[in-house]
């Protein structure tokens, strides 16, 4: 006996495939797509997560939206790292902070007195984990007491 094939054979494993590979294109193509958001939902949950670290309890602080000056000093010593490399400085950051591989940027300055705003008397913390250029950064503000002066917290998560 001969193998033999008919048309409606031919024809239905045809639209099956041309089916299957439709579906996998559609996948592929929207991967980067969902990918992307992920990242971001990321970033932006690591933003916040710092900011509540730094606002609320960062070394148990009993006042809410409040920095005192063992805050500052803390925050200062882990970002300017005293004596060491600026790469162990980088890397120390990121352990204090729980971090693995990414950078964060915090910046907290004062806002309530506008004849001194955006000039370095208002800059009361600046830390960056990296000097490489940035990709994607997502940035949360928050507001707070430090010194009597209501100071902005922006954290970057990068």
């Amino acid at each position: 006996m001969k193998a033999q094939t008919g048309i409606e054979f031919i024809v239905s494993t045809m639209i099956f495939l041309l089916t299957i590979t439709y579906a996998t294109l559609t996948i592929i193509n929207n991967m980067p797509v969902y990918h992307d958001y992920a990242v971001t939902e990321d970033l932006i949950t690591r933003s916040y997560q710092m900011s509540e670290y730094i606002v609320f309890d960062y070394l148990a602080s009993t006042d809410r939206y409040v920095i005192d000056s063992v805050k500052k000093n803390a925050l200062v010593d882990i970002c300017e790292g005293s004596g060491v490399d600026t790469v162990i400085r980088n890397q120390n950051i990121r352990d204090e902070f729980d971090l693995d591989s990414k950078d964060i940027i915090l910046t907290i300055k004062e806002v309530d007195d506008p004849r001194t705003q955006g000039t370095e008397n208002d800059l009361v913390i600046n830390c960056r984990s990296t000097a490489s250029s940035i990709s994607k950064e997502i940035t949360v503000r928050r507001y707070a007491i430090y010194d009597n002066n209501i100071v902005s917290v922006e954290v970057a998560v990068v």
